[in-house]
C-alpha cells in the first residue's frame, strides 16, 4: 500500500507538472488525477489476490500491468464507496476484494498454473524486459 501510495504521489506532481507547462490542460487534470488514484488503489486489491498465489509484491504489480482495466474499476468502485459514511470504509474494500477475486478467476490463468506460476512470471519479466529494448 506504501508503494502504490508513492507511485501515485509521483504520478499526480507529474500530470500537475505537465499541466503547469501546457495549461489548455487544466480541463483534464482532475480526470487524470482521479484516474491514477483509481488505479493505485486498485492495485493493492489486485496484489491482495496475487498473494493467494504465493506472488512476491513485485511480480504482483508486474502481472497487474496486464489487468489495467481490474485495478482501475476495483479503485473506482473503492473510492466512489468511501464516500458512503461509515458503511463504505466498513465493507467497501472486502466487497471489492471479493469481486477482484471472482474477476480475476475469470480472467487470469493464474489458479490453472500451479507449479508453472514461476515460469509464466519469468515470461513476463522479459516480456517487461524487451518491450523496454524498444522503446
Amino acid at each position: 500500500v506504501l508503494w502504490a501510495f508513492v507511485m501515485e504521489t509521483i504520478a499526480t506532481v507529474i500530470i500537475k507538472f505537465a499541466v503547469g507547462i501546457y495549461s489548455p490542460l487544466e480541463v483534464i487534470q482532475p480526470v487524470l488525477t482521479f484516474g491514477v488514484a483509481c488505479y493505485y488503489m486498485g492495485i493493492p486489491i489486485l496484489d491482495n489476490y496475487h498473494e493467494q498465489f504465493g506472488m512476491s509484491i513485485k511480480d504482483s504489480f508486474r502481472y497487474a500491468r496486464n489487468y489495467i482495466g481490474v485495478a482501475l474499476a476495483a479503485g473506482l468502485f473503492l473510492r466512489l464507496a468511501f464516500y458512503i459514511p461509515i458503511v463504505g470504509p466498513v465493507l467497501s474494500p472486502i466487497l471489492i476484494a471479493v469481486a477482484v477475486s471472482l474477476v480475476m478467476y475469470e480472467l487470469s490463468d493464474i489458479h490453472l498454473l500451479g507449479e508453472n506460476l514461476e515460469q509464466k512470471l519469468v515470461e513476463i519479466e522479459n516480456n517487461d524486459m524487451h518491450q523496454d529494448d524498444l522503446v
